[in-house]
């Protein structure tokens, strides 16, 4: 009897560490440990290391939604998270934010140029129709990334930088990616002040 019950205890365990720690939609890190994983990643980084965190937004996605229905979206997103899956041979953390919203943190002996062709590598594999029983959908992102430095040294920033260039991507047209560039947050100041 005994066996039993240690069973089903450590069972909910297991369920509840899976619970806090992932997506239960696309079974990929939650927001929270990918804010603990970057935390992380930054106390533990080498003087040379490059440390990279990119932002994903899936551009119409509420149309997807609207148009097919949640069941049909959340398949999507299914989809889009084992293809991030598949892709990742190069050590990246990827969660799921929320909503359409990934992320990806690379820490490591990567090269700018590196980045910018995972950047590339991943439009070109989302742009891969997503076939949804006898509908294939045609699938658009827009990607931010934001890069540690000196000045950009805290996770919170890190995230912030990483979601302006992100936007600052989406308003180029669609399967754009951007780096954060200082010269973004003088223009947002403007637009706020107009």
């Amino acid at each position: 009897m005994n066996a039993i019950l240690e069973q089903r205890v450590a069972a909910q365990v297991n369920k509840l560490a899976f619970l806090e720690n992932q997506d239960t939609l696309t079974s990929l890190f939650n927001r929270r440990y990918f804010k603990s994983s970057l935390d992380n990643a930054i106390a533990t980084r080498l003087d040379n290391d490059l440390l990279a965190v990119l932002l994903i937004d899936v551009d119409r996605f509420k149309t997807i939604n609207d148009s097919y229905g949640h069941d049909i979206g959340d398949r999507v997103l299914v989809e889009l998270a084992n293809r991030l899956t598949a892709w990742n041979r190069h050590g990246a953390t990827i969660a799921r934010l929320g909503g359409d919203e990934f992320a990806l943190v690379f820490i490591g002996k990567y090269t700018r140029n590196e980045i910018e062709r995972f950047c590339n590598e991943i439009i070109g594999l989302f742009s891969k129709p997503v076939a949804i029983g006898s509908e294939s959908l045609h699938i658009t992102i827009s990607l931010g990334a934001a890069l540690y430095s000196s000045v950009t040294n805290d996770s919170i920033n890190l995230l912030k930088n990483a979601d302006i260039a992100m936007y600052t991507a989406k308003s180029q047209g669609y399967n754009k990616y951007q780096f954060y560039d200082p010269f973004f947050n003088e223009r947002i100041n403007k637009n706020i002040e107009i």
